[in-house]
Parts: C-alpha cells; sequence; structure tokens
C-alpha cells in the first residue's frame, strides 16, 4: 500500500485542497452575501423611475433575483467541496464530479457574459464594463479548463479508484 502511494502524484491532493478551501469560502460569502441582503431588505429598492434601458433591467434582476444566486452559487459551491474532499482519497466519482461542475460552471459564465454583453449600453463609459466580462470570462473559465484537462490526463487518471 505505501509503495502504491508513493506513484501518485502529490498534485491530486493539494488540488482537492484547493479546492475545498475555494469552495468553503464561495460557500461562506454566498450565503453571508443572501443573508446581509435579507437582512437589509435590499430586494425593496424601486427601479421603476429610472426607467426601461437595458443596464436598468439586468440590474433589477440580479437584485431580484440576488438570493436565488447567492444559494445557487453555494449549492454549486457545496458539490465542489465534496468533489475536493473526495478528490484527496483518489476516488474516479469525485473525479467526475469535478470534471462535470467545471463544465456546468464553463456554460453558466460564458452564458451569463453573452447575455451581459448583448444589452446596448447607452454610456459611453460601459466600454470598460465588457472589458470586464472577457477577464471575468477568463479567470472563470481558464481555471475550469485547466482543471478538466489535468483531472482527465491519462497519467492521472490511473491514481484514481
Amino acid at each position: 500500500m505505501v509503495q502504491i502511494e508513493e506513484n501518485i502524484p502529490k498534485s491530486i491532493r493539494i488540488i482537492g485542497l484547493i479546492i475545498v478551501i475555494l469552495s468553503g469560502l464561495t460557500i461562506v460569502f454566498n450565503l453571508m452575501g443572501a443573508l446581509v441582503y435579507s437582512y437589509f431588505k435590499l430586494d425593496q429598492i424601486k427601479f421603476d423611475q429610472l426607467g426601461d434601458s437595458g443596464e436598468i433591467v439586468l440590474i433589477r434582476f440580479i437584485f431580484e433575483q440576488y438570493v436565488n444566486l447567492c444559494i445557487g452559487m453555494a449549492i454549486i459551491s457545496a458539490f465542489y467541496f465534496v468533489g475536493g474532499l473526495f478528490i484527496r482519497q483518489y476516488k474516479i466519482w469525485a473525479n467526475r464530479l469535478l470534471s462535470i461542475l467545471s463544465i456546468l460552471v464553463i456554460i453558466l459564465v460564458c452564458a451569463s457574459v453573452i447575455g451581459m454583453s448583448t444589452l446596448k449600453f447607452e454610456q459611453m463609459d460601459m466600454n470598460l464594463f465588457r472589458l470586464t466580462n472577457v477577464l471575468f470570462v477568463f479567470f472563470g473559465v481558464a481555471p475550469m479548463i485547466i482543471l478538466i484537462w489535468y483531472l482527465n490526463k491519462a497519467d492521472i487518471k490511473r491514481c484514481f479508484k
């Protein structure tokens, strides 16, 4: 048993630990955000007098669905947390869970960015907003692609049981 453990790369356990830490923080921050939002009754903000331009519709939607978005992110993060715990034990189902979740997150990030970039903003300084969307895709999707690639490499996948 000890000899088998020596041949398994430690990077799998390190990646599992990173996933556990980041997903745990994401769970805490999203649940705190939902609680603060509900406590201060931010859902009662009135947007009617601001009009119906594209950015107002988006902001209104985000504020109306904020608690649902936070809870959804906490649920996805909880699955990542479980996957991170069990990938440290070299469970093949945890590998598959993290790969599937990563594909789901890639789809969600790209869909939300595409949805926001199709809005017609009237202010000129909204080009900075579009640039942040591109950066969001890069920093949100790139780690997921790297994770999927790494977990499904042949020499890494053989370590799972």
